[in-house]
């Protein structure tokens, strides 16, 4: 995708904004498709040895989105383990991916594309949004 308008590319001309996968950007900052990765990529330990990040311009915390009824149920980490049955939809990365299947073994866990597909889906198909 290249730059159409914006300061950026009045100042910087054939500056490019190229689209990426978080998963996929280790690889392809070491291939050389792009000089920088900038989108709100979360911090974690293998990136931190493999790439040099930036001092934070925000930061955000991992949270469970569910319908108001259901809020108690996630309201501790002791309440959430008993939930049988447990499916969660998630659309942050392979990392988180596995840290919340070893932490919730009981739960179903299914990628999604956006948070829009959790809250388009059918009530009932995901217990909550990580």
């Amino acid at each position: 995708m290249f730059c159409t308008g914006g300061p950026l590319c009045t100042r910087a001309p054939g500056f490019r904004f190229i689209p990426f996968e978080q998963d996929d950007l280790i690889a392809q900052l070491d291939a050389g498709l792009f000089d920088v990765g900038m989108a709100g990529v979360p911090v974690t330990t293998p990136r931190l040895e493999k790439m040099t990040f930036s001092e934070p311009y925000i930061e955000t915390a991992l949270c469970f989105i569910v319908p108001d009824y259901r809020r108690n149920e996630f309201s501790t980490a002791e309440s959430i383990k008993r939930i049988p049955k447990l499916i969660i939809a998630m659309t942050i990365s392979d990392y988180f991916f596995e840290k919340l299947k070893a932490y919730l073994p009981q739960a179903e866990i299914i990628p999604i594309k956006s948070a829009r597909d959790f809250f388009e889906a059918d009530e009932g198909q995901y217990d909550a949004l990580f």
